[in-house]
């Protein structure tokens, strides 16, 4: 797919990857109640995969634009994705929300799939398949980025 526009490519990847078994598992947000996402975006910059998903995201601000997008159907996702390929996110839908923050901690019981800037960071290995609990650390460090894995 390296021959396609990068928007083309990232959509294409997005129906893949739902394919015909779209479900989610429950994630736990900063110790929160589990909860059912399609896609949490923590961004320093603006776009994530040429799409402008946090418009208003800083890089110099000390904080992750936060982009959380609940278990959505398909035919929203459908009706939704023109609008969030223009920058245009829908917040007034309760499963789609925006915030900031400068640490972020999710807890999952199995990995949760993520990329970073579009590189798979378990593709040599499969860390934490025999954990109990998946988490991630995610901290915005002034001039630095750091991501912790743990195993809980």
């Amino acid at each position: 797919m390296k021959r396609l526009p990068a928007r083309l490519r990232y959509t294409l990847a997005i129906l893949r990857c739902m394919g015909a078994s779209y479900q989610t598992d429950p994630i736990r947000l900063d110790g929160g109640e589990p909860k059912s996402f399609l896609m949490i975006s923590a961004a320093i910059g603006m776009r994530e995969g040429s799409y402008p998903l946090t418009p208003d995201a800083k890089l110099d601000d000390g904080l992750f634009d936060l982009l959380l997008v609940g278990a959505l159907r398909r035919r929203d996702i459908l009706r939704y994705f023109p609008r969030m390929i223009r920058g245009d996110i829908p917040t007034s839908d309760p499963r789609i929300c925006t915030d900031r923050k400068s640490k972020i901690v999710l807890r999952s019981a199995r990995p949760i799939p993520l990329h970073l800037d579009g590189e798979d960071p378990w593709k040599n290995s499969k860390p934490f398949l025999d954990s109990s609990e998946f988490c991630l650390e995610l901290e915005v460090i002034p001039r630095a980025i750091v991501m912790e894995l743990c195993a809980v």
